[in-house]
Formats: structure tokens, C-alpha cells, sequence
């Protein structure tokens, strides 16, 4: 395992997805592993501008563990489990292929019961697989899908119990993160907070 600045292991995907391609990035099943790694450096984007300076541990190669990349911060070293949340009946990619249009709807009543619907699934997954000592492992969701952008405070009162299986639970979009549910260890904040921005 490496230990890389969030903007370093950024510079580091970049370079890598410059070789594998765009469509590679996002299709291939042998990306999976640049795209965590793509996922944990924007996280740690996010937190080291809205909370503290933080390093990001993780290995270049898949390796079966329980979690994906270990953060370096505030004294600590956390470990991370990282969740891709799509739209309902989306495969990845779905749309470079064919036929997959998402949810197109501005009413934001429907966006924020779609979000909790598709983050409360993902989140149950991650429950039901009862990995070893859960409640020192923090969640992070990357929210790929149609209608990301909900009301942070909806999806607190909604998530709240199932984030109790865990030590923190944070959402991350391609430009902007929030937290949900945090110990005292990650000091998270309320509603969204840009990234880069």
C-alpha cells in the first residue's frame, strides 16, 4: 500500500486513465480499482478543504479486504469502505451502451425520496455484509446517479439509523461532498460543501 496527498493520488488517476482511456475508466471491470482510488483522492479533496489536512493510504492493486483505503488524518488512520450508488435497474455504464435515460424529473420532493431510496439500499448492502468490527469502518458513497443533489438535512433524518452500523457515513458526487453521519474522530459538517470550488 502507498500513502499519497489527496492531489497527488489525483495526478496519479489522471495519469492513469490518460493510458487505460475515458471509456475504459468508466466500462472496464479491470478499472474498478483506478476508480476507488479516483473516489478516495476526491474525498480527501473534500476534506482537507473543510476540515484538516489528510493523507490517503491505499493499494494500486485490488486486494481483498474490508476496507478500500485507510485516511490519515487528525492524528488517526480510518479505514474506508467505498460504495458506488446507480440509479435503480442501471448497470455501470449503462448509458454508453444503450437505452438507460435515468430518472428526469425537477420536482425535489421526488429527487430526495429517489436519493434516500437508492443511498438506504446501498448503505443496507454494505450492512448485510457484516464486516468485522463495523463500527470502526466509515462509509463512503459515491452518488452516481440521477438526482444526487438532495436535501442533506432529508437524507440525515432518513439514513440515521442505518448509519449507526458505522463509524461514519460520507457522500461524495464528481464536484462535491457532504457527511451524513460522523464520529467525533472525522469532525464531518452539515450540508453539502463543493469540492475544488
Amino acid at each position: 500500500m502507498s500513502i499519497y496527498s489527496p492531489t497527488d493520488l489525483y495526478a496519479h488517476v489522471e495519469k492513469e486513465r490518460n493510458v487505460v482511456g475515458d471509456e475504459a475508466f468508466v466500462t472496464n471491470r479491470n478499472c474498478n480499482r483506478l476508480r476507488e482510488m479516483w473516489c478516495a483522492s476526491l474525498f480527501g479533496q473534500g476534506y482537507e478543504q473543510h476540515v484538516a489536512p489528510c493523507q490517503i493510504e491505499i493499494a494500486e492493486t485490488d486486494e481483498q479486504r474490508d476496507f478500500d483505503f485507510r485516511l490519515h488524518a487528525l492524528g488517526e488512520i480510518n479505514p474506508f469502505q467505498i460504495s458506488e450508488v446507480l440509479d435503480e435497474g442501471r448497470r455501470r455504464n449503462q448509458e454508453y451502451r444503450s437505452g438507460f435515460s435515468g430518472l428526469a424529473t425537477d420536482d425535489g420532493v421526488v429527487v430526495s425520496k429517489y436519493a434516500h431510496q437508492r443511498l438506504a439500499s446501498a448503505i443496507q448492502g454494505k450492512i448485510d455484509k457484516n464486516y468485522a468490527d463495523s463500527q470502526e469502518l466509515h462509509l463512503l458513497l459515491y452518488a452516481n446517479f440521477i438526482g444526487n443533489e438532495a436535501s442533506w438535512a432529508i437524507m440525515v433524518g432518513n439514513l440515521s439509523s442505518q448509519c449507526g452500523h458505522f463509524a461514519s457515513v460520507w457522500i461524495i458526487t464528481g464536484s462535491e461532498i457532504c457527511c451524513i453521519s460522523s464520529g467525533v474522530k472525522l469532525y464531518g459538517f452539515s450540508q453539502w460543501k463543493k469540492i475544488n470550488g
